[in-house]
């Protein structure tokens, strides 16, 4: 969840072609070129044009063909993004550039040789994932009762017997309302939310480094803080999900 998996300096022009990734296009800008156009995006049979005070948000499986007036953007490719956009959205940059400053950083770490840039970009993923869903603003409303669901779900990320179907009875709406209400905003349904953010929680702590007090934590110890009753079956799913086994995760 939220892995970037391609950082670059953009060209000027992006063919017609369909991702399967989220695409993240930031324009480099400051205070005098906040408002210079920076290119545009058509899709759809619409043409979303941005500025340079702007962060484009392509959808996975969008149609798109992007136009740059210079080279000075970067673009971001991230697998399970949780981003609330359902189509071309340009949603203005913070104040103090955070979410470029960001995107600077993961270019820098993806093309070099530090030994944990696996890490360091999957917690660069997430920060750009929360500054973008935080900025959107007006142009993105994301219901209330999506975002308690959210919530609620990360709260219970290491509890084995959480499940999302017991869990969206005991709410006064219905379940199935509720379903097509949060994959509307998140473009996934809560029981993918729910196995996204444990796998994501999976890879931080075999990526990171960190350990449990005395050594680094066991396959068995991840799979229990990440809500795993079977150790095997968590070995399982997680290398499904990223394509490698647990125990060699962070290792290349």
């Amino acid at each position: 969840m939220n892995n970037i998996i391609l950082v670059e300096n953009t060209p000027i022009l992006y063919k017609n072609e369909v991702n399967r990734f989220y695409e993240i296009i930031v324009p480099l800008a400051d205070d005098l070129t906040f408002d210079d156009p920076a290119g545009f995006v058509k899709h759809d049979e619409k043409q979303t044009e941005f500025t340079r005070g702007e962060i484009v948000i392509i959808p996975p499986r969008t149609a798109r063909t992007i136009c740059f007036k210079d080279k000075k953007s970067i673009r971001i490719l991230m697998d399970g993004a949780l981003l609330p956009f359902a189509e071309v959205t340009a949603i203005c940059e913070l104040p103090d550039y955070n979410i470029r400053q960001a995107a600077e950083q993961a270019l820098y770490f993806y093309n070099s040789e530090y030994k944990r840039r696996g890490a360091v970009l999957a917690a660069l993923g997430s920060l750009i994932v929360s500054l973008a869903t935080l900025n959107a603003g007006e142009q993105v409303k994301i219901s209330p009762v999506t975002v308690k669901i959210t919530g609620d779900i990360k709260a219970h990320l290491s509890d084995s017997s959480f499940t999302v179907e017991d869990y969206l009875q005991t709410l006064p709406i219905s379940p199935d309302y509720v379903r097509k209400l949060f994959k509307k905003d998140t473009g996934l349904t809560p029981r993918d939310y729910l196995k996204n953010a444990r796998m994501e929680r999976a890879a931080q702590l075999f990526a990171s480094g960190q350990t449990n007090r005395y050594s680094f934590y066991t396959v068995a110890q991840v799979a229990d803080l990440c809500g795993f009753a079977d150790p095997m079956y968590f070995s399982k799913a997680f290398k499904s999900y990223f394509g490698v086994a647990p125990s060699d995760y962070g290792k290349k």
